[in-house]
């Protein structure tokens, strides 16, 4: 979890990012396995119009299909085209949109494709995403209907007026070619059809039932937001029957300011003592980057600094047992772009691998961790000890509630109850179905890194949503871990010593492995 207030969309547009910026955090990835697909664009394109926007676009004929190449100078701002039909098209079927980008420049090109519904303005009625291609290269973009900057929105999928395409403020002159528009459906068989194939009877569960140790490590420096580390908080842990803890560090706080970015040795040994204290009470513990914000705000500038610290971090504990496990980036977001977060993952492994090998690692989806971000993660297919990650804090309203660090008003929230009713419990099994779909379809266990509920939520709420959460994270092999251990989403009273009881149980009970 990120508990640092981000910046509003007001606030976003000031410092020159568009609403289009926004929209990259569903890029490109691996879509579930296709049902079913409908050719949107074919040879003839004379019931087409394309409208263009400050770019220079043209048709071409590839054999049964039509693709547009365009150009643009460097700009400020998203020149782009439009895709439209002398009728709408009716989707209702289908799931995603798709369009295969190549890049026939010399410089990267961003492309956000975005699909428009009557009324679409850049927020309602549209979904969109984006994909960066490098020069010479070929990628494609996929839109998940329905989806905006992580969140369902409405969208008459009946009713598709236009396809827009353009670029994402092109630093330099960029030139490429779309083309096989398309819509797909997916896959979207639910847990009882999936729990009986021989693809589920494979797949391992990473972890059991864990605790998130936030606020200490992760905050600037530990006990300034409240909390310490205390060797008596592992053992308390255990001795629950909890079998991991998800260890939060804010290393980019503790770093030289240049390079080669030495790890403060202080830090560090602050470090080697929490995972020593995990170890000893038999522990599985995920050390993780926490709050790097400067590498999210400018991936570009900060890579060498991200590189280092986990150059240094894998050496330091390469002789550790293998229940110490990595965790390359907390909740990667936007401005960062899925491409670029596919990238940084297979340079980050490039240095870890050397002197880990073996060792287990975790890693997200853009959009802070989201499932329906799953779809853009791009994992390297040689590196067989990667586990797949997402959070869960849905409904977003009810989990969040008086948060102020969101950034609105979330005080109207407060009295916001999870009463268990039938919609409410199919909205989480839809979800945490479509997070095993995505481990099956891609052969990777998957964790649950972070879920929760603040303590301004009523205690029955919080109890009857973890319960119900953790038992379907369990039955579909999905470990989790509960943030936090305390401060804000407490299962813990760390001014008590005790803890919060029911909760407990709740997150525990359905958790243990064999159960």
């Amino acid at each position: 979890m990120n508990t640092s207030k981000p910046l509003t969309f007001s606030q976003l547009v000031n410092r020159g990012l568009s609403f289009l910026l926004l929209l990259g955090l569903l890029q490109s990835g691996a879509v579930a396995q296709a049902v079913k697909t409908l050719p949107l664009v074919g040879s003839d394109v004379s019931h087409i119009e394309l409208k263009q926007n400050h770019v220079h676009a043209t048709w071409k004929r590839q054999g049964k299909q039509s693709s547009v190449e365009f150009s643009s100078d460097a700009s400020d701002a998203w020149p782009g085209f439009q895709v439209v039909p002398d009728r709408e098209w009716d989707l209702s079927k289908y799931d995603v949109v798709t369009a295969d980008v190549k890049n026939i420049g010399t410089t990267s090109a961003a492309v956000v494709l975005v699909v428009n519904a009557p009324g679409s303005n850049g927020q309602k009625n549209c979904s969109a995403t984006s994909i960066t291609v490098a020069p010479g290269k070929t990628g494609t973009v996929k839109v998940i209907l329905g989806q905006w900057h992580g969140n369902r929105q409405a969208l008459d999928r009946s009713r598709i007026v236009s396809l827009s395409l353009m670029f994402n403020q092109p630093k330099q002159q960029v030139r490429v070619v779309v083309g096989n528009f398309r819509a797909e459906s997916v896959d979207h068989r639910g847990f009882e059809e999936l729990r009986h194939t021989t693809e589920f009877a494979k797949l391992t569960q990473p972890f059991g039932s864990g605790i998130n140790l936030g606020n200490a490590l992760d905050a600037p420096s530990e006990g300034s937001w409240g909390y310490r580390l205390e060797a008596d908080h592992f053992t308390i842990i255990a001795k629950a029957g909890f079998d991991c803890v998800r260890l939060p560090v804010r290393w980019s706080a503790h770093t030289e300011k240049n390079a080669p970015y030495k790890i403060d040795e202080k830090f560090f040994q602050r470090v080697d003592w929490a995972i020593e204290q995990a170890t000893k009470n038999r522990l599985q513990i995920i050390v993780n980057i926490h709050h790097f914000d400067d590498l999210v705000d400018d991936p570009e500038k900060e890579t060498a600094k991200f590189l280092s610290l986990w150059t240094q971090i894998a050496k330091r504990y390469a002789s550790q047992p293998e229940s110490v496990v990595f965790e390359l980036l907390n909740e990667p977001h936007l401005p960062m772009t899925a491409g670029t977060w596919n990238q940084l993952i297979v340079q980050a492994l490039a240095v870890i691998r050397p002197t880990n090998p073996t060792r287990r690692v975790v890693v997200g989806p853009v959009g802070w961790n989201a499932i329906k971000s799953l779809e853009s993660l791009k994992l390297p297919a040689d590196d067989k000890n990667l586990i797949a990650t997402f959070h869960y804090y849905l409904p977003f309203r009810f989990t969040h509630q008086g948060a102020t660090w969101v950034g609105q008003d979330t005080s109207s929230w407060i009295g916001t109850e999870w009463k268990g009713t039938k919609q409410e419990r199919q909205a989480v099994i839809d979800d945490l179905d479509q997070a095993l779909r995505w481990s099956i379809q891609n052969k990777r266990p998957i964790w649950m890194g972070e879920f929760g509920v603040i303590n301004k939520a009523d205690e029955a709420s919080r109890v009857r949503w973890a319960k119900f959460v953790t038992e379907q994270a369990h039955r579909r092999k999905t470990g989790y871990t509960w943030w936090s251990f305390t401060a804000g989403f407490p299962i813990y009273d760390i001014k008590q010593n005790q803890w919060i009881a029911p909760l407990r149980d709740a997150v525990l009970m359905q958790g243990k492995l064999g159960k």
